[in-house]
């Protein structure tokens, strides 16, 4: 390492000394992939995300099976039930309907049947396509299209 030359820490010191050692971008990204988590470390963040999951449930206006089930925090911009586990904004319903029926298929989306978004009761809930979903809206009179539409 060049004498007089300030590092201000080891991944400076670790980027430094691989530049003057003539290493390639290409073996220092295989150093650096990410080595699988540890069982202890799956084991600490199952339980972290379980712990966040039963803090939503606690923040939903549970009532009868064929009310709606009201998430009271943090609503977003479109009345959406949010909030945020490692750094990744979610909504509420589709954490109630995973916790009720399982994992969310890529590419379709949780529906509500009352039209309620921050309505949490899995019995009001629904999986479809984008298709799915403005068909929905075509059928209930809902959305720009349908508040437009002519009468004569």
């Amino acid at each position: 390492m060049p004498r007089g030359v300030y590092i201000k820490s080891d991944n400076h010191k670790k980027k430094l000394s691989e530049s003057l050692s003539g290493k390639s971008k290409s073996d220092t990204a295989k150093q650096n992939m990410r080595k699988p988590k540890s069982e202890d470390h799956k084991k600490k963040m199952s339980k972290v995300f379980k712990n966040t999951i039963n803090s939503i449930w606690l923040k939903i206006n549970i009532k009868s099976s064929d009310e709606c089930w009201e998430y009271i925090g943090l609503l977003d911009k479109d009345g959406y039930g949010s909030f945020m586990i490692n750094y990744k904004n979610m909504r509420a319903h589709r954490v109630a309907y995973e916790s009720f029926y399982g994992s969310i298929p890529k590419k379709l989306l949780v529906l509500h049947k009352c039209d309620n978004p921050s309505c949490c009761n899995p019995n009001h809930l629904w999986l479809g396509t984008n298709k799915d979903n403005t068909q929905d809206m075509i059928n209930k009179g809902r959305g720009i299209m349908c508040k437009n539409k002519r009468t004569d």
